[in-house]
């Protein structure tokens, strides 16, 4: 690309700057371009996932991402907090979305190890988002980073929520566990996101006390809003034949949605 400065000066000098070349690279215009790519091939190269039942579990990807985007056109952002902020919402979305497609090889574990590698995987994912972003600046690196502690919590509401339902599964009582242990980790999450920024730069200010009350709240929010992620994939997950098993298997979930429905979670939990 060939970046040229105009302006007429007059007799005050020339009207046109030096060229400037500037490399502009084809996937520098696919936004999320690695999280896409992970995201295909989690559905084809496992022979578990290839079948038209994973398609439905692109719905809620689909969906956030639209629903981003109407946010973004209606608030009106700068451009680079649109893009970075489009990056966090792909990320979590892909992550979930990796999450169910793996959930037949996260299943074969104990629940301490399924837990260890479904945060795992949302670290990756999470590392893949922010690599995405091309103007890595202190500013704009500062959202992407708010996914350390974001997909941790969506991961680990599900642990939460699955331990609270192990002697009786309800859905709706998973589903309000889940909300509130997504809200309670999000909110916990982004103080304490903020103090080991502040212990690792050593730039401490000096009315901590009401930051920590400003990012109890702003984490609140975030975590509702993941919820509202993870809500889509659980009500498209529970509709599904080849989701909810997984769904089962990877919780532990002792009650398993009945009879039938315990077979096809001992399948998912055959190994191989």
């Amino acid at each position: 690309m060939r970046i040229v400065v105009s302006c007429d000066l007059g007799t005050l000098g020339p009207g046109e700057s030096e060229p400037i070349l500037y490399n502009w690279h084809w996937h520098y215009s696919v936004p999320g371009l690695a999280l896409w790519a992970i995201l295909a091939l989690a559905m084809v190269v496992p022979r578990a996932n290839r079948t038209w039942q994973v398609l439905p579990i692109l719905a809620p990807v689909l969906l956030a991402n639209l629903v981003w985007l109407v946010v973004a056109w209606i608030s009106g952002p700068v451009t680079s907090d649109r893009e970075t902020l489009g990056m966090v919402v792909q990320s979590l979305t892909a992550g979930s979305a990796l999450l169910w497609l793996l959930g037949h090889v996260i299943a074969n574990y104990t629940p301490r190890q399924t837990m260890v590698l479904a945060l795992s995987i949302a670290l990756g994912v999470a590392v893949a988002g922010v690599i995405s972003v091309t103007d890595v600046t202190r500013r704009t690196i500062a959202l992407p980073m708010l996914l350390s502690f974001l997909l941790p919590a969506l991961v680990l509401a599900y642990t939460g929520a699955a331990w609270m339902s192990r002697r009786t599964y309800r859905p709706a009582r998973f589903l309000l566990l889940l909300a509130a242990w997504t809200v309670m980790l999000s909110a916990l999450g982004m103080p304490l996101w903020f103090l080991l920024k502040s212990a690792v730069t050593g730039n401490w200010p000096t009315d901590l006390l009401p930051l920590m009350v400003v990012f109890l709240l702003a984490g609140s929010i975030s975590g509702a809003c993941v919820f509202l992620v993870s809500l889509s994939f659980v009500l498209v997950g529970l509709r599904s034949p080849l989701f909810r098993p997984r769904l089962f298997a990877c919780l532990h979930l002792s009650s398993g949605p009945g009879p039938a429905g315990a077979a096809l979670v001992a399948e998912v939990r055959r190994p191989g």
